[in-house]
């Protein structure tokens, strides 16, 4: 396949996919402009994020989370 070639067809595909990619930049752009929080992750990655701490770090995020009952379980499995 040539350079005309890759070019028509590549051309072709951006035409194709203006409308769906606009749409998908806009969604991205608006994720990344979000507030952080821990509400930017799924448990899970939360958990493996907060098993990666160091200890000193793991109780300091203890000590703010502690009267937040959405992260006990998170914070209990992984202090064990």
């Amino acid at each position: 396949m040539d350079t005309v070639q890759v070019d028509s067809i590549t051309r072709r595909i951006r035409e194709s996919s203006t409308p769906t990619r606009g749409a998908y930049l806009q969604r991205i752009e608006r994720q990344v402009r979000r507030d952080r929080s821990n509400d930017r992750m799924g448990c899970a990655n939360v958990a493996h994020a907060f098993a990666a701490l160091p200890t000193h770090d793991k109780m300091r995020v203890v000590r703010r989370r502690i009267d937040s009952s959405e992260m006990l379980p998170v914070l209990t499995c992984c202090l064990t």
